[in-house]
């Protein structure tokens, strides 16, 4: 049996007593496997990923390495895009950001300016981190997440506000990397950038099962009942979802096929 690098199971996160944010999340994420999970804001998504990260306490519900994420101190083979992994200390300059982050991590600061240079942001090195647009911030945390040689790269939506020139240079950076990721974003159309890629599907704090190879997914169908034949399903907050193999017609294209919804 190999050993999942991540391994979840009956992973539950709140934010308050009105509804759970994560539903008994099962989850594994393999050596070099490059997963996305797609679905749509508030879902669950980033709160899926801060959990990883030990941003958002759990307990005993998450193991990276083998090691449950509460008993890892300074773990420096995860790296992420996520503001609020990012240790920030007054407002730095772009220069100041990634030398101090390169610096807690143990690496080159070369490596990420080299980054920065490669996504053609030179430009913004004296610029302030409040001064940039949502675009550029965004650039600059998928710099200081890429800069590393690393086992698991997490990135919360990396597209968001990103032109597509930068946008294609970093999907070529993931596609070429041996690293493993795990990759967030309400664009189905990424499943058919992101080369062998896997997919999850999360609605309502719900996880899917994993389809594997992620394009399958362009051949599956929404039902607003319940198929007889193979599907997966999705249960969150009084309703359910229904996805189902085979079907020539209603061929999902975007995100918004995915969430035609049978009420029970």
């Amino acid at each position: 049996m190999i050993m999942a690098l991540i391994y979840i199971e009956n992973l539950k996160y709140s934010y308050g007593n009105v509804n759970n944010s994560l539903r008994d999340v099962k989850y594994e994420l393999h050596n070099g496997e490059k997963n996305i999970v797609i679905g749509p804001n508030g879902s669950g998504k980033t709160t899926f990923l801060k959990c990883i990260l030990g941003i958002l306490k759990t307990e005993k519900m998450i193991k990276i390495d083998n090691n449950y994420v509460e008993n890892i101190r300074e773990y420096t083979a995860l790296s992420t895009n996520i503001k609020d992994a990012l240790h920030l200390s007054g407002d730095l300059s772009v220069k100041e950001f990634i030398k101090y982050q390169m610096k807690l991590k143990l690496i080159k600061e070369d490596a990420a300016f080299n980054m920065l240079a490669y996504f053609k942001l030179d430009s913004l090195k004296n610029k302030r981190l409040s001064d940039l647009s949502t675009g550029q911030e965004k650039m600059v945390y998928n710099t200081i997440a890429l800069s590393g040689d690393y086992k698991i790269i997490l990135l919360d939506e990396p597209l968001s506000s990103i032109d597509p020139d930068r946008a294609r240079l970093l999907i070529n950076i993931i596609n070429k990397s041996k690293n493993s990721f795990i990759i967030t974003t309400h664009d189905l159309d990424l499943i058919k950038k992101i080369e062998g890629s896997t997919l999850n599907i999360m609605v309502d704090g719900n996880l899917s099962e994993k389809i594997s190879p992620g394009e399958l997914i362009f051949s599956m169908n929404v039902n607003t009942t319940r198929p007889q034949d193979k599907f997966i399903e999705i249960r969150g907050n009084d309703r359910i979802i229904y996805l189902t193999y085979g079907k020539e017609n209603n061929v999902i294209n975007n995100i918004d096929d995915l969430l035609y919804l049978y009420e029970v």
